[in-house]
């Protein structure tokens, strides 16, 4: 038996160790009753409370409930501590009851019967909004982002909206980075997009801003979440969970080069034991980018051989439609099961011109290469999702269960027209060509959770977690591209891959008075193969791996006081980034005369180990200092041949990322508050590629500063400014850049819609300057500017009647990682 399976039965029997010991634990627990009722003169009064089992400490929500047909309720297995009963209604004033103890001498409490005072019932139509969520929220292992307080946000689509989120960072290509960590798990309502970065954008751009709600910043994510990604951020999408039937609806347009809308309607109807919740967006987009670049070639003594201007512009529109059903029915008290339905449509069509114009060494052009690339897209997808929750009793001992299917189907056509001429040849050659791009992608996936509390504030988590994706791609040249001192090279391809990945973890965590602490443990064993079906110019291709991984977790939080004021917490945990699907395709694709890409099917997958220590101040203000060390990091790597540039992924080196990071809110006067977000980094990379040694060290500082004022008779404004210092990206080096946004709001029709005017990127100042070294005797340098400076209009409007308050949302929470490394 060789060292790998050795190494993998001891990792797999330590996990079944840790369970087994966890179980022995749960057969010594005794726990406790508590037993009540509510009294009223209405039935729809005590059937609308909700009942909570509360902390007696602090007040914090332990379990939630609701009343049985005779108005009892009940919590069972409850653990030895002091608690209070707290009832609230929308029909009902909120009761508090006296504190009570659970020991072992007192298993069973019974409570005197609870008498509602009742209220007038509200109906949405009359009610005026007045309190504003603030945009930051700090919590223990993420910092939530509420939406709703850009006033940009509902003319804008998801993509801009985190180009507006702090400590987000977006690329004109796509990447987006939090904190300074590339490779960024996308999710949307806990479930990964697993999209290459190009279709990531696009579904990005097609989302309108008004279905978004929240959006969480997690640096370090437990061992429940895929341990995928260096950072993970988490889309939460609108959902009401008022009983009744409600709804809004948002639209909003921008101007800048081009003209583009965003339109959503959210309806939602909950009722007793149903809830369906629906949405559907329409998005209209459209943009351009104007690259200005060059190359400078050397000779081994150092003096320029030749040089390459080139000019690139391209323009981009499209449509799209979201769609998304979710249906909710609670069974009973305990059990309920859900359903949820998306399905999405994107057009888009590009259109790029580009001049490549070649220099010799007196700085004389010698040849001249012009062309045209239009690109048509079809994209489809749609995604299933069956979920059950169980609860067995009030303390929070949970089953809870996910099935999951997507599809995504892509057909693209790209045609291009390639022109050259050469001083020296006054005769002009013309390519034309055209790649048949249709690809077809399944991911199944299914999950398993329970939760387990424990006597002494302490629970246990355990879950297993499959999936099975395959990915089909298909590209079939039509006419012959150019050669451009590359032969050879095969005029079709049929790529396949497979990928399998299942997981198990364990997550347990206990509180004292003023110290938590949370221990986390996934495994996760993977099997890929890939198959090139080959042609006859190249033969066919295969390869497989399988790997078994432990992912550690530790989260500790420390009180520095008794008021839940102040706080310190620690964490740490181990990440992979398993290469992007497409990235292990070799097949080399024209760009222009002077540029190819391909991908590489021996890459290998990229590990973290990420520590933070953080300090908190309620809600409000977080100060964190960060470490995080690289392995085997992936980037896209460019190598030099005959003057050809080739761009391919690589693991080609160590990194390591210090920084301290700051996020917080400054209450500066009742109408005025700002809220600030940024960071300074140290970023350093060593290593090698296939073009010499690699070794980039950059000092940064990204940060955002927003003003929010409110102005008085339902008026509101802010201005908010964005920075991000140098940057390094593989071989990469990009300079600072920095864009001004402002934005007045009005609330109009009673408090129940908005109208809002913004201007993004006042300055025209948001443009990726770069530069490509560690090249094999070259250099090459980029500007780019895209389509930034806009100005916005938006209208919102909520509309509907509540009875009562929801009781449950919910669980969507499960679909796979997979999904966002697709191509």
């Amino acid at each position: 038996m060789n060292q790998s399976e050795n190494m993998k039965q001891k990792l797999l029997l330590t996990f079944l160790i840790t369970i087994l010991i966890s179980m022995n634990i749960f057969s010594q627990y005794q726990p406790g009753t508590i037993a009540g009722s509510l009294k009223s003169d209405d039935k729809l009064t005590t059937a609308s409370s909700t009942i909570a089992l509360c902390r007696a400490a602090d007040s914090a929500v332990l379990f939630s409930t609701s009343p049985d047909t005779e108005s009892n309720y009940f919590f069972y297995s409850v653990s030895k501590g002091k608690y209070l009963v707290k009832v609230t209604s929308t029909l009902a004033e909120t009761y508090y009851s006296k504190p009570f103890i659970i020991d072992s001498l007192k298993k069973t409490i019974r409570l005197e019967p609870i008498a509602l005072v009742p209220r007038r019932p509200v109906t949405l139509d009359k009610v005026v909004v007045t309190a504003k969520r603030p945009l930051l929220e700090q919590q223990i292992d993420r910092v939530i982002v509420n939406v709703d307080a850009m006033i940009s946000a509902t003319a804008s689509n998801a993509l801009e909206i985190l180009e507006k989120t702090p400590g987000v960072s977006v690329e004109l290509s796509g990447g987006i980075s939090l904190n300074g960590k590339n490779n960024v798990m996308i999710m949307i309502d806990g479930r990964p997009t697993n999209l290459s970065a190009t279709d990531l954008t696009a579904y990005l751009r097609s989302l309108p801003g008004g279905t978004l709600d929240k959006i969480e910043l997690i640096d370090n994510p437990p061992a429940r979440y895929e341990a995928a990604g260096n950072a993970i951020i988490n889309i939460k999408l609108r959902r009401n969970k008022l009983q009744g039937f409600t709804g809004s609806f948002s639209a909003g347009a921008n101007q800048g080069q081009y003209f583009r809308t965003n339109e959503v309607l959210n309806l939602n109807f909950n009722r007793n034991k149903f809830s369906v919740n629906s949405s559907v967006g329409y998005n209209r987009d459209a943009g351009s980018v104007k690259n200005n670049g060059g190359r400078s070639y050397y000779a081994n003594d150092g003096k320029i051989e030749s040089e390459l201007r080139s000019v690139n512009s391209s323009r981009s529109q499209g449509d799209a439609i979201t769609g998304r059903i979710t249906i909710d029915y609670a069974a009973n008290k305990k059990t309920s099961y859900g359903a949820i339905i998306n399905l999405n449509s994107r057009n888009t069509d590009d259109h790029q011109l580009y001049a490549n114009s070649q220099l010799n060494d007196k700085g004389l052009s010698d040849s001249l290469s012009l062309g045209v690339t239009d690109f048509n897209t079809r994209w489809r997808g749609g995604g299933a999702n069956l979920n059950f929750l169980h609860k067995y009793n009030a303390q929070g001992r949970e089953l809870s269960a996910d099935l999951n299917y997507l599809r995504y189907t892509n057909r693209g056509i790209q045609s291009l027209t390639n022109s050259f001429r050469d001083v020296d040849d006054p005769g002009i050659y013309n390519d034309q060509f055209s790649y048949n791009l249709p690809s077809v992608l399944d991911i199944y996936s299914g999950q398993i959770d329970y939760v387990h509390p424990l006597e002494r504030k302490a629970r246990i988590d355990v879950g297993f977690k499959t999936s099975q994706v395959t990915n089909d791609n298909e590209l079939s040249v039509i006419g012959s591209p150019p050669a451009s001192g590359l032969q050879g090279r095969d005029k079709s391809n049929h790529f396949i891959y497979r990928e399998t990945i299942s997981a198990l973890y364990i997550n347990t965590r206990k509180d004292w008075r003023r110290f938590g602490l949370q221990l986390g443990l996934r495994m996760e064993y993977t099997v890929s193969d890939g198959d090139q079906l080959g042609n006859q110019q190249v033969a066919r291709s295969t390869f497989k791996r399988d790997y078994l991984n432990a992912f550690p977790s530790l989260f500790m939080t420390y009180k520095l006081d008794t008021t839940n004021t102040n706080f310190l917490d620690l964490s740490y945990s181990r990440r992979i980034r398993r290469p992007n699907y497409q990235m292990l395709n070799p097949f080399e694709i024209f760009v222009d005369n002077y540029s190819f890409s391909s991908g590489n099917p021996y890459l290998l997958p990229q590990y973290a180990n990420q520590l933070e220590l953080k300090y908190r101040y309620k809600k409000y203000f977080g100060i964190g200092f960060q470490q995080g060390f690289y392995n085997n990091v992936i980037f896209q790597i460019t190598e030099t041949r005959e003057k050809v540039f080739v761009t391919r992924p690589q693991n080609v080196a160590k990194g390591r990322i210090s920084a301290v990071s700051i996020n917080g809110m400054i209450p500066v006067a009742k109408w005025w508050n700002i809220n600030v977000s940024g960071g300074l980094y140290r970023l350093k990379l060593t290593g090698g590629t296939t073009e010499g040694k690699l070794d980039q060290e950059a000092f940064s500082i990204r940060g955002s500063i927003l003003n929010q004022f409110t102005l008085g008779s339902g008026w509101s404004a802010e201005t908010n400014g964005y920075y991000n210092g140098r940057d390094i990206n593989g071989q990469r080096s990009i300079d600072p850049r920095y864009r001004i946004n402002a934005g007045v709001q009005k609330k109009i029709l009673k408090g129940k819609g908005s109208l809002r005017l913004s201007l993004e990127d006042v300055f025209y100042s948001w443009k990726t300057r770069d530069e490509t070294r560690n090249l094999a005797n070259a250099i090459s340098y980029n500007t780019s500017q895209g389509d930034t400076r806009r100005i916005a209009m938006g209208f919102t409007w909520s509309f509907g009647k509540e009875t009562s308050s929801r009781k449950r949302s919910l669980n969507e929470n499960s679909a796979s990682e997979e999904k966002s490394r697709v191509d």
